[in-house]
Order: C-alpha cells, then structure tokens, then sequence
C-alpha cells in the first residue's frame, strides 16, 4: 500500500525535537536530488507550464555567442566541415511529409540542443477552410498554410532566409531549441505563432521540427490548427551529442471513436497513466530517466508515488552525510517541488515530492470548473507529465522499482487506464506497470492498455 502518513510521521517526530535541551536536538537534513524534476502541464495542443523554456536571462546569454553559418557560404568552422549533411532530396521530403500526415500523435517538445544543422523540408501546403473562416459579413475563406509561413525564430534569435518553401542547409551554434515560433502573414492578429511546434523522431531519417499552421484575423476568421504539424517542417541534426537528450516519440494511441464504447474519451470520465524510462542512448552521453504522464479526464485528483529509495536519485555528497549521520543526529527532510498554475479563475497545483523511499507526485484542483473550462477551450483534460532522473543503477533494477507504482484518487474515476505505448507492434518494454487501488477491477485491454472500472 502506499505510505500516506509520512508528514504526520515528521511532524509528530520534530514535536518531540522541541522539548529536548537544544544541544540533544536531532538535525534535520533535506536531500537534494541529483537533477531535479523537469514538468510539462498542459490541455490538449496548450501547454499551461513547463521546465523546458529556458529563463529569459540565459536566452539573452546564449544569444550573445549564437553563430550561423549557411553551408553555400562555405564558412562553416572546421570542426563541423566533416559533418556537413548531403541535401535531401526530393523523395526524402515528400517522405518526410507523408509520415507526418501519417503518424501525427508521434511527437515530443523535449528535445534539448544548442548546435545542430537545419534544413528546411518544406510545407505539406495544406488547404484550409471552413465554418471558422467566415468573417463578419458571412464571407467564407480559405488558406494554404505553406504560403503564409515565414520569420522562423528560435530562442528569440532570427533565422534568416528561412519560410515554409525554402530555406537553406545551415549550421547553428549555441542556439537552444526553445519556443521556435514562425509569422502567420495572412492573418492580422497574435501573428507570432508560440506553442505550435513539436519535434519528431522518424526512424532512419532524424529529427525535425514541425509546425501547424494557426491564424486570427480581425474580420472574425480564425483557424487553430489540426494536430498535423506538416505545414512547415525542417530537419534536425544535432551536433552536441553531450547535451542532445530527445526523448523517443511520444505515441499518443488512436482512440476508438465508434459509438459506446469505452475508448471513446468523449464518452469515457477517465484517469489515464502511463510510466515509461527512457531508452538508452548508445553513442554516448546516456543518462536514466523516468517520465509520467498522468491524463486527468474526470473530477479528481491523483497522486501517483514511485517506490524508488533515495540512494537512486540523491547526490553522492548528500548520501554520504545521510551514511554518517543516520544512527542518531538526522531527521529526513523532504525535498519537494511545486508547480501552480491558474486556469479560469481555478488554482491547480503539483507537487513533486522526493521521499526517503519513493517519489510521490501528487495533483491538487482539478475540479469541474478546471475540467469544463479545459473541455470548451482545449477540447481536452488537464495533464501533468514528469521527468525524474537517476543515478547508480540500471534500467533493469530500476524498471523493478518501477512495476510497484501505485496510484491513488481522491475521488473515484469512472475509469483508470495504465498505458502501454506500441513499438513496432509489440507493448514498449521500457512502459512500466501502475497500480490503482484495490477497489477497482481490470475488465479488459486497449490494444495493450490495461483498463480498470470501480
């Protein structure tokens, strides 16, 4: 069962620690974790908060030293001559576009690096129209997206020459991939496009960055986007293996919409977990994490606790003060992380809180107005997603620890799933199991979902 008690067990300890003589008292010792948690909180295609948009004080100081260099130039530094990229060609691109159209769940924004190659696939040059392009005067529009995409920023650095038809081969260097964004030229309004990227990992081919293509104009028009992030797409291909850490693709499965059944999220109030490390990096640079993803689609909050002890995530430092002092002179201190965010109005927090023997993540708000406001704007839940990293270990001893997560609700969900993402048709072995609590009963699979009822 999972511990539920532990801070009353420290306050009851501390009270005890006031009546001594202050030179009995125990000292108190909050272990600070190797890295600490990164987080991503969003609704749908939104993302309300997260860790991986660097501070504005480092964007401005990366800035200063950024450097470009575009290959016809034939200046780029001699240490990344041997790499230059072969052009693609004109099949690699139309490839490229086609598995984005085809797979388009299959992305990720966690992807960190500051010196990489880019060049420039193309545009899907998708044709949009419809019941939201009528301006005031009942006037229907429509727009191709490729040819309205231009400006390409990233980290609030300018890549010149770059728009959805063409851009040339180019080298960046010391230039973070954060908050790329691009300029809507049809529409006249929010113009600077934020938050309608992602990043995909396609096997043998890279990495590269896709956008959606979004516009508002002032006689009424507006499109959000479709999920399809071909409409401007540039390839990837990082340099500083050191500090590139992409995650595998995020697999988003394609949930069953025929009528009545419980795949259909519309029709389903549900608490969806998957628990995943990420795989193994084997040309060098490798390091072990864990991500959570919780899916909150119905009125309550969650709390999920990884039993992985402290020696697995503490500094080394910390460990040796915690060996030499835990006989009698130390009381544990948590170490917790907290993320609060307003949504309507609402105040829905996160805490992320490293234990003696497990890391406890626990959810606070999410109650019917945070789930209706989240329904009506992003046609979606609330989820909070959590990157925590290990140390001394194995993906194998850890994936042990793992298997005995455990979840708890402050109120029931109609249902819980514990996900289970494919790879290359088989379960991912690297998706770990987490329990709900006793009272509710597996009734069946989703592909390889496992799906609970109460």
């Amino acid at each position: 069962m999972m511990k539920m008690n532990k801070i009353t067990t420290v306050i009851a300890v501390l009270a005890v620690m006031a009546l001594m003589p202050a030179c009995e008292k125990q000292q108190a010792l909050k272990v600070q974790p190797v890295h600490e948690a990164d987080y991503r909180i969003y609704s749908g295609k939104h993302t309300h908060q997260t860790t991986f948009k660097a501070p504005a004080k480092k964007q401005a100081r990366r800035a200063e030293v950024f450097a470009y260099y575009k290959v016809q130039d034939g200046n780029v530094p001699a240490e990344y001559r041997d790499r230059i990229p072969q052009p693609l060609s004109y099949e690699e691109r139309m490839f490229v576009l086609d598995y984005i159209r085809n797979h388009p769940a299959e992305h990720t924004q966690d992807f960190r690096t500051s010196v990489y190659f880019l060049q420039c696939v193309g545009s899907s040059y998708a044709y949009y129209t419809g019941s939201t392009l009528v301006d005031h005067n009942g006037a229907w529009h429509g727009v191709t997206g490729g040819n309205q995409m231009d400006y390409l920023t990233i980290n609030g650095t300018h890549i010149n020459d770059y728009n959805a038809s063409w851009g040339p081969d180019a080298l960046c260097v010391n230039l973070p991939l954060v908050d790329p964004t691009y300029h809507d030229s049809w529409g006249d309004k929010d113009n600077t496009k934020h938050d309608a990227w992602t990043v995909y990992a396609i096997p043998e081919h890279g990495y590269f960055l896709g956008f959606d293509y979004r516009t508002v104009k002032n006689s009424g028009e507006y499109y959000d986007g479709d999920g399809v992030y071909n409409d401007w797409v540039i390839r990837i291909i990082p340099l500083d293996a050191e500090h590139t850490t992409p995650e595998e693709p995020i697999v988003v499965p394609v949930e069953d919409a025929s009528e009545g059944t419980p795949a259909d999220s519309d029709l389903r109030n549900e608490v969806e977990v998957n628990l995943s490390l990420n795989a193994e990096r084997p040309e060098g640079g490798d390091y072990i994490s864990s991500k959570l993803s919780i899916h909150v689609r119905d009125t309550t909050d969650v709390e999920v606790y990884l039993p992985v002890p402290v020696k697995y995530y503490c500094q080394q430092s910390d460990l040796t003060l915690l060996h030499d002092y835990a006989a009698n002179e130390r009381v544990y201190s948590d170490y917790v992380q907290y993320a609060t965010l307003d949504l309507n109005g609402q105040t829905v927090t996160m805490h992320v809180r490293f234990e003696e023997n497990g890391i406890r993540v626990t959810t606070r708000g999410v109650n019917a107005e945070v789930l209706r406001y989240c329904r009506e704007t992003y046609l979606d839940g609330i989820t909070f997603e959590v990157w925590t990293y290990y140390r001394d270990t194995t993906r194998e001893d850890l994936h042990l620890l793992l298997d005995q997560s455990e979840v708890a609700f402050t109120a029931n969900p109609g249902w819980y799933v514990n996900a289970f993402g494919p790879v290359d048709g088989q379960p991912n072995p690297l998706d770990c199991t987490v329990t709900p609590p006793a009272s509710f009963r597996r009734v069946g699979d989703e592909v390889f979902n496992h799906v609970y009822v109460r």
